[in-house]
């Protein structure tokens, strides 16, 4: 699904064929205005139409999981975080030099949910999951309160699928606190972040 530098992914390469294949001379890199994103053509428009219709399910689904977290700390002691983001951690096509579409290969961290016990302090677990593309294996890291030293863990994905990874302190458990939990491509230096608490 993803490009790599200079080749377009499935979805840019279909665009591209679908072009040249128009009557007349071939294109030669010359695109149609509203071709590329940000010049507010089909592609801003899907982009945005697919904005709008995430930000309304993941309110719906934020708003059963409130739900959720109250009936367990109330039922059954259990203590329920989460976060959950819609993705757009970049644009979902960009062009490379030549000008040519290539889908945003970038890893993305948009699900975090954290458990713990009333009963129980120090046995949480935090459970992380995002998207990778056919990136390879991503990298998830872990900083628990108070450490100046981030635990990372290698997650190998099918290509094109979801990753996901959970840290329950290699069955210890988790202490309480705020955890910085942070997912980039292996072998990259930047990465995505997000907070949650353990309690």
């Amino acid at each position: 699904m993803a490009g790599r530098a200079g080749v377009p992914g499935r979805t840019g390469q279909k665009a591209v064929d679908l072009l040249e294949g128009l009557p007349g001379a071939p294109l030669d890199g010359q695109y149609p205005d509203g071709f590329f994103p940000g010049d507010r053509g089909p592609f801003d428009d899907l982009r945005e139409g697919r904005a709008a219709a995430d930000a309304k399910l993941y309110a719906k689904v934020a708003r059963r999981l409130e739900r959720t977290a109250r009936l367990l700390e109330q039922e059954a002691g259990i203590l329920l975080g989460f976060q959950l983001l819609p993705v757009e951690p970049a644009p979902a096509f960009q062009a490379d030099e030549n000008g040519l579409l290539i889908e945003n290969p970038d890893v993305g961290l948009d699900t975090l949910v954290s458990v713990g016990a009333a009963d129980a302090p120090g046995g949480g677990a935090i459970f992380a999951a995002g998207f990778g593309f056919d990136s390879g294996p991503v990298t998830v890291s872990h900083l628990e309160p108070g450490s100046p030293q981030s635990v990372d863990t290698d997650v190998d994905h099918a290509p094109a699928e979801r990753w996901r990874h959970v840290n329950d302190g290699s069955g210890a458990g988790l202490d309480d606190g705020l955890w910085l939990v942070g997912a980039r491509r292996q072998g990259d230096e930047g990465r995505v972040t997000r907070v949650i608490g353990v309690r």
